[in-house]
C-alpha cells in the first residue's frame, strides 16, 4: 500500500470540495478554540481560589508547633518566597467587665503587610503597627465585648495582663478566622510561647510535593508541616469537581459538533459515492477506502484543531493581559475574599485535550460514512451514482 499516494488523493478529495472542507474544519476549529479558551480561564479561576485561599492567611505550607532552636532562615528554601513567623497563645480580652475567651496571635504586621492579603480584610480601623501595644479583633468578638476602634481593652495573654488599645476590627469570610483568633503585634513586654507558627509562602510554579520532600529531606519532622491540600480539602475537592465539569463540557461540545460533522461528511461521502466505487472497480478494496476516507478525517481534523488551538491561545493572551474581573459575582465568595481578577493560563491540558477529543469523536463519527461505502456493493455504488 502507498500511503503517500493515499493521502495525495485524501488531500484532493477535500481541496475538490472546498466549501464543504471549509465549514466542517470551521466548526471543528471554532469548538476547539472556544474550549482551549475555556479549559484556560478554568485553569486561571482555580489559580486564584488557591492564592486567594492560601495567600489570605495560611501560605502554602503551613508549619505547627516549630521550636524556638528552629529560625525563619532555616526555612527559606530556594523556592520559599516568604516564611511568616507567628506566636499563637490562649487568651482573654476584656472590655467594661465583658470577656471573650479566644487565642491571641502576635505577628510582624510589617511581614504580614508584604507577603499576605489577611490585612485587607480590616473593617473599621486600621492594621496593625510594628511594636505597638495594640490589637486586632474579629468582628464577633468586637461585638460581644462592645469594642470598637480606639478603645483600650485589657488582654489576658497567659498569666500576664496588658493594656491594649483596639487598632482595628476584621472579617475574613473564613470561620476559622473570624471567630477563635485576634492578632497583636509582637511587641518589648510580650511574653512569648516556646513554639510557634510559620505560614510558608513558595514560588509560584513549584511542585507542592516536591517542596515537602525538600523539608523532609532538611532533617524536619514532617508532621508539623501540612500542604493546603491537607488543610483546605473543601477547596481540594472544589477544584477536583471543576476540572470535573470542564471535561464533561469537553466532550459534550466535541460530541455535538463530531456528530454534526458526521452527518455532513456522510452527505459529503454521498455526494462523491460514484467516485468511491470508481475506486472499487479499479481494485481497491474496502479496507482501503476506509483508510482513505479516515485519513481525510483526520487531515481535516488535524488543520481545524492546529487553527482552533491556535485561536484559543490568541485569546488567552489577549485577556492574560488585563485579566478578566469577576469581582461582580464574587463580592460574596469566600474563595475570591483578596481579588477576583482572573488570568486565563494556558496548560498542557489546554492545548491537547480538546483537539485529542476530537480526533477521537472524528474517528468514531467517520464510521458511518465508512460503512456507507464499504457496506454496498461495487455494481450498486456505480448504479447509484
Amino acid at each position: 500500500m502507498n500511503f503517500s499516494l493515499w493521502l495525495k488523493t485524501a488531500v484532493s478529495f477535500l481541496v475538490e470540495n472546498l466549501r464543504t472542507t471549509f465549514i466542517l474544519g470551521f466548526l471543528i476549529s471554532f469548538a476547539i478554540g472556544t474550549l482551549v479558551f475555556i479549559i484556560s480561564l478554568a485553569n486561571g479561576i482555580s489559580d486564584i481560589m488557591i492564592i486567594n485561599s492560601t495567600g489570605m492567611y495560611s501560605g502554602q505550607i503551613s508549619g505547627s508547633d516549630l521550636p524556638s532552636r528552629i529560625r525563619t532562615a532555616e526555612l527559606k528554601k530556594p523556592f520559599v518566597k516568604a516564611v511568616l513567623q507567628r506566636f499563637q497563645i490562649p487568651g482573654t480580652v476584656i472590655h467594661q467587665d465583658k470577656k471573650r475567651p479566644l487565642d491571641i496571635v502576635a505577628i510582624y504586621p510589617d511581614q504580614e503587610k508584604a507577603h499576605s492579603f489577611f490585612y485587607k480584610k480590616v473593617i473599621a480601623g486600621r492594621f496593625l503597627l510594628k511594636g505597638k501595644k495594640e490589637i486586632l479583633l474579629n468582628l464577633e468578638t468586637a461585638e460581644r465585648i462592645g469594642s470598637r476602634p480606639g478603645d483600650t481593652i485589657i488582654g489576658q495573654i497567659g498569666d500576664h495582663q496588658y493594656k491594649l488599645k483596639v487598632a482595628g476590627i476584621f472579617q475574613t469570610g473564613v470561620d476559622s478566622l473570624d471567630r477563635a483568633l485576634a492578632f497583636c503585634p509582637v511587641f518589648e513586654s510580650l511574653i512569648l510561647p516556646e513554639t510557634w507558627q510559620a505560614a510558608i509562602f513558595i514560588k509560584r510554579g513549584t511542585d507542592l510535593s516536591s517542596a515537602m520532600s525538600d523539608f523532609s529531606r532538611s532533617g524536619f519532622k514532617v508532621d508539623r508541616f501540612k500542604p493546603w491540600t491537607q488543610l483546605m480539602p473543601d477547596l481540594t475537592q472544589l477544584l477536583e469537581l471543576n476540572d470535573v465539569c470542564v471535561n464533561i463540557l469537553v466532550f459534550i461540545v466535541l460530541g455535538v459538533v463530531s456528530l454534526g460533522c458526521a452527518g455532513s461528511f456522510a452527505i459529503f461521502v454521498v455526494s462523491r459515492i460514484k467516485e468511491y466505487g470508481v475506486l472499487r472497480a479499479m481494485g481497491v478494496t474496502g479496507l482501503e477506502t476506509g483508510i482513505l476516507i479516515y485519513l481525510q478525517v483526520v487531515l481535516m481534523n488535524v488543520i481545524a484543531s492546529a487553527v482552533g488551538v491556535l485561536a484559543g491561545m490568541l485569546a488567552v493572551w489577549s485577556f492574560g493581559r488585563s485579566g478578566i474581573d469577576l469581582s461582580v459575582w464574587t463580592s460574596h465568595n469566600r474563595y475570591f475574599a483578596a481579588t477576583a481578577l482572573i488570568f486565563p493560563r494556558l496548560s498542557i491540558g489546554a492545548v491537547s485535550i480538546p483537539p485529542a477529543v476530537s480526533l477521537g469523536f472524528c474517528f468514531i463519527a467517520a464510521a458511518w460514512p465508512i460503512w456507507l461505502v464499504v457496506s454496498q456493493k461495487t455494481c450498486d455504488i456505480i448504479s447509484r451514482g
